[in-house]
């Protein structure tokens, strides 16, 4: 999407703008060229195992933010949580006109979930037939996330590649200041990054979730999810 490409560098640039103004400025003459390479690591942050918990049906109604990502199936809530994070290992080289340019030995970007939820409602909490299905559905869905990610990570690769290097060729004052300006760059970079990611598994999710699959975990089962239907959707 157009939208990351543009708003990321462009945001990122203005962080770099704002940050310098609180610093003394460099020389006319100084810049941050020739530097040692740095490698850029983008990877998937793999779920944790599945949590599952047996609530009250009406507990199934409960909302979330919009960047969680909660599913509902009929008499079960599952619930995700999508995190960006950034590492970096340092690395400053003094330049002429007494500035600092941040040249990193390593830039890490993850994307991932770090929880996941599975609340069954106690009426049928103890079905064995109703739960190997919303299990086996959830691993359907882990499944589309992984890929969601991994395809959203190779399509910007570039675009975070990009955010690195006009962080390389930012000078500052000092290593301190430096350190700053990398944190806040990566925060913007790895945020917006974040949110558009969960729009896209979203969007996979809703095309895995279509109304005949719905039904067919809905149904069955000796009639112990029948009075549930087959609602569905995402941050109910």
């Amino acid at each position: 999407m157009i939208i990351l490409r543009w708003n990321v560098i462009h945001m990122l640039f203005l962080a770099v703008v704002l940050l310098s103004v609180t610093c003394r400025p460099a020389s006319a003459s100084s810049t941050c060229s020739n530097l040692p390479s740095s490698t850029l690591q983008v990877f998937i942050i793999k779920p944790s195992d599945l949590d599952e918990i047996v609530v009250p049906v009406e507990d199934l109604d409960r909302t979330y933010a919009s960047d969680v990502l909660a599913i509902r199936h009929g008499a079960m809530l599952t619930v995700s949580n999508v995190i960006g994070w950034y590492d970096i290992k340092h690395h400053f080289i003094e330049m002429e006109g007494g500035v600092v340019c941040g040249s990193p030995e390593t830039v890490k970007i993850g994307f991932g979930s770090a929880q996941r939820m599975l609340y069954v409602a106690k009426p049928v909490a103890t079905n064995e037939c109703f739960r190997q299905k919303m299990l086996d559905h959830e691993e359907r869905h882990i499944q589309v996330l992984n890929e969601a990610i991994q395809r959203f990570i190779d399509e910007k690769r570039t675009t975070f590649q990009r955010g690195m290097i006009a962080l390389k060729q930012t000078p500052a004052p000092n290593p301190e200041i430096a350190k700053d300006r990398w944190r806040a760059g990566l925060q913007i970079i790895v945020s917006a990054a974040r949110k558009e990611l969960i729009e896209e598994i979203q969007a996979a999710i809703v095309r895995l979730d279509d109304p005949s699959l719905l039904a067919a975990l809905t149904t069955g089962c000796g009639g112990a999810t029948d009075r549930f239907g087959p609602d569905s959707g995402t941050n109910p």
